[in-house]
């Protein structure tokens, strides 16, 4: 499926050489992802913030949490090159669905050419965001430890916050019910739980489970019911 990314590359926006070229700094884009899309906004700031629990829950160094809550913040700026697609309403095409795999590798690629966010635990975590312990994932179809440690982190920490959030984020029906509602805290605990390691790393899932979904003070500075 993926192999064949390439020739959908996204016209008249950006495209990888295009971005390598463009010099932007990291936040520009970022902005203008969400002036376009304030519901990205809302998400990449809860992801970040998130992440920063996660962070101290694996108890990390400030360094390490201070790179991870970037990351977080900046996952989903590849966005921008992506945006007629992010921005469509109603069902994607099989060619857009394809499309939209693109966009953790241009996040890597804009953040690569900011000094403040270039260095690899940053760039990785946000292109390895949609990855899969299994290998499944996308856009490299990373398995295991290949995958970086932010990778792991922000793979559960952005699947939980668009699976419990009240706006649809593309590219996560599968963690979400029947009829397309949020999840419940509870709800998402059982699907970490019956993951036995396929999305989720088992170490990862179970500090998510005991320090974010276990701290309900923290669950509601989310607004989530709890």
């Amino acid at each position: 499926m993926y192999g064949n990314s390439a020739s959908l590359a996204p016209v008249n926006i950006f495209t990888p050489s295009g971005l390598m070229n463009l010099g932007y700094d990291s936040l520009s884009p970022m902005h203008a992802l969400w002036l376009l899309d304030p519901d990205t906004r809302t998400h990449s700031y809860r992801v970040a913030h998130i992440a920063e629990k996660m962070g101290t829950g694996l108890g990390l160094d400030g360094t390490t949490i201070d790179d991870l809550k970037k990351a977080g913040l900046l996952h989903d700026v590849g966005k921008i090159a992506v945006q007629s697609i992010v921005l469509k309403l109603g069902k994607l095409t099989v060619e857009e669905q394809d499309g939209i795999i693109w966009h953790p590798i241009y996040s890597g690629i804009i953040l690569s050419k900011n000094p403040r966010f270039s260095t690899p635990p940053i760039t990785r975590a946000a292109e390895e965001h949609h990855e899969r312990n299994d290998g499944g994932g996308y856009p490299f179809g990373k398995r295991g430890d290949e995958i970086s440690l932010g990778g792991k982190i922000l793979s559960i920490c952005d699947g939980f916050e668009a699976a419990t959030s009240r706006i649809p984020m593309r590219n996560y029906n599968h963690l979400r019910s029947g009829d397309g509602h949020p999840l419940t805290v509870d709800d998402f605990r059982q699907v970490v739980m019956a993951d036995n390691g396929k999305e989720y790393d088992p170490e990862i899932a179970g500090v998510f489970i005991e320090r974010v979904l276990g701290d309900r003070e923290f669950l509601r500075t989310l607004c989530l019911d709890v």
